[in-house]
């Protein structure tokens, strides 16, 4: 694991890591325009450390998503809806202190990566569903009406956006034994189910559960399990499977059908809300990640990696570049803070 690996890092290094101790104070010089230092106070015992920064502070204390009371503040466009992922400290106050003691603004803040594939359980928790493992099997995404809303072969991040218009805000991957059994058959149950990984025995308890994994022999008793619209969706599978025989999707343009849905199942369905993973607002920064005060004028001695930089990924999160930009960003920045000017 690569935290094993910055850790045991920052052990050899003679690196004191204050663990429970966030930052609640940055000490800045108005008039020299000069970050000085930080406070950081014990969540355990109170007690308040003042530590003095002879050459600068880097923020790298993450984003917004880890509560699902910081995700909703900063992004009522998913207030109340789907999976809030990560630490409960990944929750934007850090930043905000930045904001109150040294007047340097946010940017990008309402943009997260969010995906169309989270299971909410325990709350506003809940792993990731690998549903093309599935549709590309022959299942389909169907709303809560029945109805299929977007191409299966859609790209996840571009699935989400369609989310906000279904009702509930939800979505389900449905398919038949046959499609169910030979995805799992082909995945491990952690693959198709993970983050955190569920084992074949979860996802037994989930179906009998019946609050987001469904499976029924009859359409008619999947539909009164999920809340799934009967009609809607039996004219659905109707019009699937023709576009199956036909080769030819008139919903939304597919040609890759080979596999129909049977009929008289019996059916499997997984409902899934947004699973929201990472956010991409955060503080402006200069090529050499010092942070940009109001006047967008770099801030002495006051620098940002990872999930505290706005903007990396613009608009819309680009998958996969999140920890490689946290990485290489906070490798950046503390060689420029140590005086590097090759990078």
């Amino acid at each position: 694991d690569y935290i094993d690996v910055l850790v045991k890092q920052a052990k050899e290094r003679n690196i004191k890591i204050y663990a429970g101790t966030p930052m609640t104070r940055i000490f800045f010089n108005q008039k020299r325009n000069k970050v000085t230092g930080i406070e950081a106070t014990s969540l355990e015992t109170g007690k308040k450390i003042c530590i003095r920064a002879k050459r600068g502070v880097i923020l790298a204390t993450g984003g917004i998503t880890g509560t699902p009371q910081s995700l909703d503040f900063w992004v009522p466009s998913v207030a109340g809806k789907g999976v809030s992922i990560g630490c409960s400290a990944n929750d934007g106050s850090a930043m905000r202190v930045a904001v109150r003691d040294v007047g340097v603004p946010l940017s990008h803040m309402q943009y997260i990566a969010s995906y169309p594939c989270g299971i909410v359980v325990n709350g506003r928790n809940g792993p990731y569903c690998r549903f093309w493992y599935f549709t590309n099997a022959g299942g389909i995404l169907v709303n809560k009406n029945g109805k299929r809303f977007v191409t299966e072969k859609e790209g996840i991040c571009h699935i989400t956006p369609h989310l906000a218009g279904n009702p509930g805000g939800w979505h389900l991957v449905f398919m038949d034994k046959k499609i169910y059994d030979a995805t799992r058959a082909k995945y491990k149950t952690g693959a198709l189910i993970g983050l955190p990984a569920w084992n074949d025995e979860r996802v037994e308890e989930e179906f009998k559960k019946g609050e987001n994994l469904f499976r029924a022999d009859t359409l008619e008793e999947f539909c009164k399990l999920s809340g799934i619209d009967l009609e809607g969706l039996r004219a659905q599978l109707k019009q699937w499977n023709a576009a199956v025989d036909a080769k030819n999707d008139t919903q939304f343009g597919r040609t890759d059908m080979t596999v129909k849905i049977d009929e008289n199942g019996p059916f499997y369905g997984i409902k899934m809300f947004p699973w929201n993973n990472l956010s991409c607002g955060g503080f402006r920064v200069t090529d050499h990640l010092q942070v940009l005060g109001w006047d967008l004028k770099p801030v002495g001695g006051l620098y940002a990696a990872g999930e505290t930089v706005a903007g990396v990924h613009g608009a819309f999160y680009c998958g996969g570049n999140a920890c490689g930009f946290a990485h290489t960003s906070g490798y950046m920045a503390g060689q420029i803070v140590m005086g590097r000017t090759d990078v």
